[in-house]
């Protein structure tokens, strides 16, 4: 049925499954709610509006699902989710702690552009 659908099947353990999931798909819908949470409680919220462009779509785009089937995707793999939240957070952390330095923050996002570029394209040999 799945293969009829145009997906593309891949076994693997549960425990690997749940992990890998967690950090590719329920934790960028966890990022986007929370982001749009943000964005649309300041009192300004209607200036913030007016200031919207791309990067707020792209990055938001996903907290557009519903909230009942994320809540509960969330919820049943909560521990992996979590650790992943953790992950972010420490992430967010170290880049929050380099601000005031423009080297430390290029090599960050450059090593982040690198993993992402990579990603990609091992998923694009996969297919």
């Amino acid at each position: 049925m799945w293969q009829m659908t145009g997906a593309k099947i891949k076994i693997l353990p549960a425990k690997k499954h749940d992990k890998s999931v967690a950090l590719i798909s329920h934790l960028p819908h966890v990022i986007a709610f929370n982001l749009c949470r943000c964005a649309g409680s300041p009192k300004d919220a209607k200036n913030i509006s007016s200031l919207l462009a791309g990067s707020f779509r792209d990055m938001t785009r996903v907290a557009d699902s519903n909230p009942r089937d994320w809540a509960a995707i969330c919820s049943l793999n909560r521990d992996e989710v979590r650790k992943a939240i953790n992950l972010f957070i420490k992430t967010l952390i170290e880049t929050k702690n380099r601000l005031g330095d423009i080297k430390a923050l290029e090599k960050m996002f450059s090593k982040a552009k690198s993993a992402r570029l990579k990603l990609l394209n091992n998923h694009e040999m996969d297919s």
